[in-house]
């Protein structure tokens, strides 16, 4: 069953695929997944940080402490998406390699680094640097306690209310 929500989902796109009791749309893969993937140090940004990549509950269950943009000077599609700039903000660090649209501002341009990011682990995996800058891996347990953490992604925190959906190809047997 093909279903269209009305305002466009959270996640980027208003078409969604339901099989059963499962709905997915094109970025919500990241939300099935997230459990699987669970809280992060470093995050390579999903699809040069466009809108349509790094949802808030994937973002919110990776929880990363370092984000990592792969975004060209001046480019014309606008990445990253500064709403996604600013959500990953939130949980941590971020670094942009080559440079963003010519619409963002300081708030954004401030993280370019103009370059490649460097990062290197220590053989124990309890430090690691970017671009020269020390940071320390979190427990698993310091993870999970990180403020506003989720496990995982359900269907209540990750999509439109199901109200908001019309049919527009297919049937409940789909």
């Amino acid at each position: 069953m093909i279903l269209r929500c009305s305002p466009p989902a959270t996640s980027g796109s208003n078409i969604i695929r339901q099989y059963g009791p499962i709905r997915a749309s094109y970025t919500d893969i990241e939300s099935s997944v997230a459990k699987m993937i669970g809280p992060v140090e470093v995050y390579r940004v999903d699809h040069h940080g466009s809108a349509h990549s790094s949802n808030p509950c994937f973002s919110q269950v990776l929880h990363p402490q370092v984000s990592v943009f792969s975004c060209g000077r001046n480019n014309r599609y606008g990445h990253p998406a500064a709403e996604v700039y600013h959500r990953l903000k939130t949980y941590g660090d971020v670094y942009i390699t080559g440079g963003v649209s010519r619409d963002h501002g300081a708030d954004i341009r401030q993280d370019i680094v103009g370059d490649d990011v460097e990062i290197l682990v220590s053989p124990d995996g309890a430090r690691f640097w970017i671009n020269d800058r020390l940071y320390h891996s979190a427990s698993e347990q310091a993870e999970q306690q990180r403020p506003f953490a989720l496990q995982s992604c359900d269907v209540n925190n990750r999509l439109a209310d199901s109200s908001q959906y019309e049919v527009i190809e297919g049937g409940v047997a789909d």
